[in-house]
């Protein structure tokens, strides 16, 4: 049986900002036409997103693939992150952890 919480909330495909700020103007732009290590961030959102949605609510998917992929997902965002506003990327993923009951 699915988890209704992560069924009904899907986290957006990219991790946008709300724009009007130059941050978040930024933010955005990169998500958009990204460098090769933004490319490489939003590879790994992507990759944790499809976690989340295909291995979530399988009882040895999300303990084993989904969560563990947020985690590294969320570790990335301390190193070098270009014009991405990692506040804005964690929360997505914060989202998602705690969608599959697990404190983020």
């Amino acid at each position: 049986m699915e988890n209704d919480t992560i069924t009904q909330r899907q986290p957006p495909r990219l991790p946008l900002a709300q724009p009007g700020q130059d941050w978040a103007d930024r933010h955005n732009k990169a998500c958009a036409n990204p460098t090769p290590r933004e490319a490489s961030i939003l590879l790994l959102y992507k990759a944790a997103r499809h976690a989340f949605l295909f291995y979530g609510s399988d009882g040895y998917g999300n303990p084993n693939v989904a969560t563990p992929m947020l985690e590294a997902a969320r570790a990335v965002l301390n190193f070098e992150s270009g014009r991405f506003d990692c506040g804005t990327i964690d929360g997505h993923l914060c989202d998602m952890l705690e969608a599959l009951g697990v404190e983020a």
